[in-house]
């Protein structure tokens, strides 16, 4: 992960923690996307393992289980990047399943993403300290 990419990730992650902003979603958006890439940060002390899926249309896209270290600084969590998307856009489904039980799934609907801001997205799910997963988008992605 370039080191630009996971302070802003990190940045926007603790504001989002501070603001208790939860992503939550339907399977029924149609709303076709760009995936730049999937960030997965831990603000946790404890290390922590998930499995990470994206559907695209009926078709499992990207799956990946992730090793996250705990963190020691909450605002600075250590995260791990999935860039594995396709160049084109799609429709897409994504969860998130944390070992201890934990699921959150999500649609880029149900992240606020708009067909304006539909050619690049950047989605990012946040293990949190109150033992929450959250998740928002970044769109249209920032230049690196």
């Amino acid at each position: 992960m370039r080191r630009r990419s996971v302070l802003r990730a990190t940045a926007t992650a603790g504001v989002l923690g501070v603001a208790g902003c939860a992503a939550m979603s339907g399977e029924d958006d149609a709303t076709p996307v760009t995936v730049q890439a999937v960030d997965v940060l831990n603000r946790r002390s404890a290390a922590a393992t998930a499995e990470f899926v994206a559907d695209r249309g009926e078709e499992v896209a990207v799956r990946r289980t992730v090793e996250l270290a705990g963190s020691e600084n909450a605002s600075r969590p250590p995260g791990v990047e999935i860039a594995a998307f396709a160049d084109d856009p799609g429709v897409y489904r994504f969860r998130l399943d944390v070992r201890d039980g934990e699921t959150l799934k999500t649609t880029p609907s149900g992240l606020n993403v708009t067909a304006d801001g539909a050619d690049c997205v950047r989605v990012v799910f946040v293990l949190n300290l109150d033992d929450r997963l959250t998740a928002y988008a970044r769109s249209p992605c920032a230049s690196e």
